[in-house]
């Protein structure tokens, strides 16, 4: 992802106003900035952000064989259904990140990262049993697997501010960078996946690597617990006023996705535009990587 997503990810987790503790601002006064523990919680950041977004990023791939199964099934504009599901997944998992840091803060980064590994997995799971079924894939596929990513991606980030300080920056942009690893090294093994076991069985074997986010939660203990925050209502919580206000932010959280409108479009179709200007060679799948 690049930085303006993570940078809009972490605002989501932050809660402002009324001297509240945020999930992002409550860590130890003095974070270590290294040592064997937090680098392990930087290489699981790295993996669970790689994941994700290599699987989300890699849409484009996994387009052109539920395309071919849709089409098989004769289901009605199949082009603009298959792409409708990679769609929901990405919406799904930016519109949910204002949940996914009320959460983060309400049940702490481990039990929110393991919650979203877990729906992610699932997720993955039930659409290799629906693979003909388009809108039982909304909810499987676009949903189900969309919260899960919004569910680890957030606290992925928020742990960080646990174990560095100084090199925070260096953290994120290494933990940033896992999603762009992913993306241009898993189209390779998810075609030859694709080939070998076919749509439902590689679906199988992607639920299968998403289940290792929830080991990595394990790894995601906060340094230090937040201190109590004054009550507020679960609406204030989620919905906060006050920070609306503040004109550089406004300019900020509508510049962001309006900036990134269109920035999936390639994501989804690229593979299939090569493939059908390549005489339906399958192997141009890893031209969506160029």
């Amino acid at each position: 992802m690049t930085g303006a997503n993570m940078g809009e990810v972490e605002a989501a987790a932050t809660r402002n106003g009324g001297g509240a503790v945020t999930a992002a601002s409550a860590v130890a006064s003095c974070p270590p900035d290294g040592g064997a523990r937090a680098w392990m919680v930087l290489a699981a950041s790295f993996l669970c952000n790689g994941l994700l977004f290599g699987i989300i990023n890699t849409y484009g791939v996994i387009y052109v064989y539920l395309l071919m199964d849709l089409e098989k099934a004769k289901v009605p504009d199949a082009a603009s259904k298959a792409s409708l599901v990679g769609s929901l997944c990405i919406g799904t998992t930016f519109l949910i990140s204002p949940v996914a840091g009320v959460l983060t803060d309400r049940w702490g980064i481990r039990l929110t990262t393991a919650i979203g590994g877990a729906l992610a997995a699932s997720g993955m799971l039930l659409s290799s049993f629906v693979t003909q079924n388009v809108y039982a894939l909304y909810a499987t596929y676009g949903v189900l697997f969309g919260v899960g990513a919004s569910l680890t991606y957030t606290p992925s980030l928020v742990v960080l501010g646990h174990y560095f300080k100084r090199y925070l920056g260096v953290a994120n942009g290494l933990v940033a960078a896992g999603s762009s690893v992913f993306s241009v090294l898993l189209p390779y093994p998810l075609e030859w996946l694709l080939k070998r076991f076919g749509f439902s069985g590689s679906l199988l074997l992607l639920s299968a690597m998403l289940s290792l986010i929830i080991g990595c939660s394990f790894l995601f203990k906060p340094l230090a617990a937040p201190a109590a925050a004054p009550a507020r209502s679960a609406r204030a919580e989620l919905f906060n006023v006050d920070i609306w206000r503040r004109r550089k932010y406004v300019i900020w959280a509508l510049a962001i996705p309006t900036a990134l409108f269109g920035y999936f479009v390639p994501y989804v179709h690229m593979v299939s535009i090569a493939v059908s200007r390549s005489g339906g060679a399958h192997d141009a799948a890893a031209r969506c990587c160029q």
